[in-house]
């Protein structure tokens, strides 16, 4: 057997879920609502049945608080009703939790905890729900560590992810959903075709290993996590704190992007600007455009700065605002010292013309901890 991604994967289903909580990134990601501790459920659409063999849920924590009077924070699992705000109350429920790594067994009744059960996990961290529908058991993971079984005996179901979230400081993506499946018989080779001549163009090439932050030139009130692909703000009023990649990209280099995806992001009502996506040739700023040579990408209102001499020429019409859940590309031409941007998959036009040698590298401001974003990867013009 083997393991084979279902790209559509699963998804939240609304119907059955609280409607407190938001719901985005075609219902693959939710927050929780108000800003004090109080269960939201949240089910995913699918039911796997026994006998139907292995199902294995990835849910990425996109942001957690630690509220101190509550011992679970966040809890993920499995279960086989919709009828409660924290699932685990109800029969036929099993749950693993944020804080301390508890899980909870809720085979007949609420509720069997089992302290020092896993790891406590928290924003950036990755958890896995693994169902073997076959063997009739349960077990997690976290960052691909297996925590072990949890629980046995588990019943015909269906069963359905469930996710309890506390408030709106708490949200998570769902990935992906994996089954097993046998795997399919070798296919013979096809006889080769003759190699044509090679056609000289220019393409992008993604790079799995692409840009991290650069913790060293980077804000020390910043949280950095993935590897530091991932920039969560500090703090919960609005206060400047600028995160800059590590890759250095200098004029007459080519075409470089680099994707970003927006996890987290609030409207503060004060600011017009919230997050800024960019990129800078200087990291002396919490809020980079206000230096020579940066570019930025605001938000809130979609407008742009360049601030190619001195800071800062605003276009208040530039583009479309961005939100949690959004991917934005940055595109340094370096070739023809251009930067412009985009916003899932949309092109918003260029900002700057006429950059200078650099070296260039992404920067982002983020204003507190209600704002996060992720390095997906970075493209590199290359002839094929």
């Amino acid at each position: 057997y083997t393991y084979t991604f279902e790209t559509n994967g699963d998804t939240f289903d609304r119907a059955v879920s609280s409607t407190n909580p938001t719901f985005s990134s075609g219902d693959t990601v939710v927050t929780g609502a108000g800003d004090h501790h109080s269960w939201d459920g949240v089910y995913g659409a699918k039911q796997v049945s026994a006998g139907s063999g292995v199902h294995v849920w990835k849910v990425v924590v996109l942001a957690y608080e630690d509220h101190g009077a509550n011992v679970f924070e966040l809890a993920i699992g499995l279960t086989t009703n919709t009828l409660s705000t924290w699932f685990w109350s109800q029969p036929e429920s099993y749950g693993y939790m944020a804080e301390d790594g508890r899980a909870v067994n809720s085979k007949e009744a609420c509720c069997d905890f089992k302290i020092g059960y896993g790891s406590p996990y928290r924003a950036g961290d990755e958890v896995t729900v693994t169902y073997d529908s076959d063997a009739n058991t349960v077990g997690f993971g976290v960052n691909g560590v297996d925590q072990g079984v949890f629980a046995t005996g588990l019943g015909s179901g269906p069963f359905r992810l469930a996710i309890a979230v506390g408030d709106r400081k708490e949200s998570v993506e769902l990935f992906a959903e994996v089954d097993e499946q046998p795997t399919p018989a070798p296919t013979p080779a096809p006889t080769p075709e003759p190699t044509p001549a090679p056609t000289i163009t220019t393409s992008h090439s993604y790079e799995v290993s692409g840009d991290t932050f650069d913790t060293s030139v980077s804000s020390t009130n910043l949280h950095f996590s993935e590897g530091d692909t991932v920039v969560v703000g500090h703090g919960d009023y609005h206060s400047w704190d600028g995160s800059y990649g590590t890759k250095q990209v200098i004029g007459g280099s080519g075409v470089h992007t680099w994707k970003v995806k927006v996890l987290t992001y609030e409207d503060h009502g004060a600011n017009v600007f919230e997050l800024a996506i960019g990129i800078t040739t200087n990291t002396l700023s919490t809020w980079f455009w206000s230096q020579p040579e940066s570019y930025g990408y605001m938000a809130e209102d979609g407008r742009s700065v360049n601030s190619q001499s001195s800071c800062c020429s605003f276009n208040t019409n530039y583009g479309s605002p961005f939100r949690a859940g959004d991917e934005v590309t940055v595109t340094l031409d370096s070739d023809a010292g251009t930067v412009s941007f985009g916003v899932n998959g949309v092109d918003q036009g260029v900002v700057g013309t006429g950059l200078g040698a650099g070296p260039f590298r992404l920067a982002v401001a983020v204003g507190d901890e209600k704002e996060s974003v992720q390095l997906d990867g970075v493209s590199d013009s290359q002839e094929t």
